[in-house]
């Protein structure tokens, strides 16, 4: 953006990153627009200019409608899907969110034929960042949330339901991603399990049909859902920026490694050295993680997506490879660079993502008779997010994440403490690399919270999140019916 601004070529703007670590990605607009401002102003007084504001952020304004065809048979057939994005006053990434956005919206249930739209819409309204990636996660909560619905609509157990559908169909696009089935299958088994969701289901679905509001006196109204499926990390493959990205890995005399990256992230640091470890035999005390301005070091890209788990472990990794294969054979030292490759034309299907995430989600709940808030009895997840370095470590990952998504979509803590109440399993994987499931499970979770929402107050919930005025609103209908 400065050197469109300013009229420079990319090479003569350095950029220093500093020491921020956004939440949900919500510092990418903001900095880039008020960079080229100061760069700007800079060139036009011959002197240093910074700007400091407090613009708040705003989240992209998403609109999914889906629409589904059953046969007589109740089957799904044919479905319409439209989406309208608004973006803000500029569009960032806008291929980019086109792409991510199909892959979460498609459904992974088998179905004949699809049709897709997409409108990113400008408004005369603030830039919106991007929370947690750039449409996707929105987009597959919707198709989860969808399935659910189908099996409602069905009269059939939402597990049963997805159980029977998940199997590979010939309507699936090509580019589309290739669909683990069967691992689906097994994590929303071994979820259900622990959840003892089939019961449950079965003892609220009987509940919801009973006649009395709710009461402190009469009932309460109780509701569990589920959810499964998969998540993305980084920019898709053919998002042609990305080439311009790299890593450099150096080794040099008494096994001294340096790795140089613009990247600034203390956590992922560990995995790094990890792998860096095990490739090259080394000790963790000879590895120096080396930042700066992209005059010093190579431009590895933006701080968002969760880039750093799978893709720059990928890269350093291949660093590392190739300085394996030339050690003891060239002198020291021995300096390597990687970048990140595009799909080549003769790969058939190629997968249009990389790093991929599996899991499922069940979540039970209940609407508190006096407050009308929505209560969390338990949460429960399993997940396969690639290579597993520490499982603890991973575990807490998730559960954080489970516990913000639920507060998010309007869930209150039934309990003093509501992490307890959340149970997070990781089952192996055979990859290599390690991957980030962060966003898999708040897409997930969302899904199975408005499902169960749903069941304990018998009406579809189309909307996140749920407020105490949301539930007494949809009483008040129930009461005027």
């Amino acid at each position: 953006m400065v050197s469109e601004v300013c009229g420079l070529q990319k090479r003569k703007v350095i950029v220093i990153q500093t020491d921020y670590h956004p939440t949900y990605d919500e510092k990418l607009i903001y900095p880039s627009i008020y960079g080229a401002l100061c760069a700007a102003a800079a060139l036009k007084t011959g002197k240093p200019a910074r700007i400091i504001d407090d613009e708040p952020s705003y989240r992209p304004e998403m609109v999914i409608t889906r629409k589904t065809a059953l046969n007589t048979d109740r089957e799904p057939t044919a479905e319409l899907i439209d989406i309208q994005v608004n973006v803000g006053a500029y569009l960032f990434f806008g291929d980019e969110m086109i792409q991510q956005i199909a892959a979460g919206a498609a459904p992974i249930y088998d179905i004949d034929s699809v049709r897709t739209t997409i409108r990113l819409v400008t408004s005369p309204t603030p830039p919106r960042h991007h929370f947690k990636g750039l449409g996707f996660t929105h987009a597959h909560y919707t198709s989860e949330a969808h399935c659910s619905y189908l099996a409602q609509s069905t009269q059939m157990n939402p597990l049963s339901w997805r159980i029977k559908h998940l199997k590979s169909g010939k309507s699936r696009p090509a580019e589309q991603l290739k669909i683990r089935y069967q691992l689906l299958k097994d994590l929303l088994e071994q979820t259900a399990a622990r959840a003892d969701f089939n019961r449950k289901y079965a003892v609220y679905e009987m509940q919801k049909h009973k006649p009395q509001n709710i009461s402190p006196f009469y009932r309460y109204a109780r509701g569990i859902g589920i959810a499964c499926g998969y998540g993305i990390t980084g920019f898709s493959k053919s998002f042609s920026e990305e080439k311009k990205h790299a890593v450099t890995v150096t080794l040099a005399e008494n096994n001294m490694v340096t790795v140089a990256l613009s990247i600034i992230e203390p956590e992922a640091e560990k995995i790094w050295k990890d792998i860096i470890c095990e490739i090259l035999s080394v000790d963790r005390s000879q590895i120096t993680i080396q930042y700066g301005s992209t005059a010093e070091v190579p431009d590895t890209g933006p701080d968002l997506l969760r880039r750093e788990i799978y893709h720059i472990s990928g890269l350093i990794a291949r660093c590392c490879e190739s300085i394996k294969s030339q050690r003891f054979k060239e002198p020291l030292p021995i300096k390597v660079k990687r970048g990140f490759k595009q799909p080549s034309p003769e790969e058939k299907r190629p997968q249009p993502f990389n790093g991929l995430t599996w899991g499922a989600v069940a979540i039970e709940l209940e609407v508190d008779p006096i407050s009308l808030d929505i209560l969390i009895k338990g949460i429960w997840g399993t997940f396969e997010s690639g290579r597993i370095f520490l499982h603890k470590r991973v575990v807490s990952a998730l559960t954080k994440a489970l516990n913000e998504a639920v507060h998010q979509c309007g869930g209150h803590r039934a309990a003093a403490s509501l992490p307890s109440a959340i149970d997070v399993a990781v089952v192996k994987s055979e990859s290599v690399l390690p991957s980030s499931a962060n966003e898999t499970s708040s897409g997930l979770l969302a899904a199975a919270f408005a499902s169960a929402v749903s069941q304990a107050l018998n009406t579809p919930i189309s909307s996140l999140p749920i407020t105490a005025e949301s539930v007494r609103k949809i009483l008040a209908r129930e009461d005027h019916a």
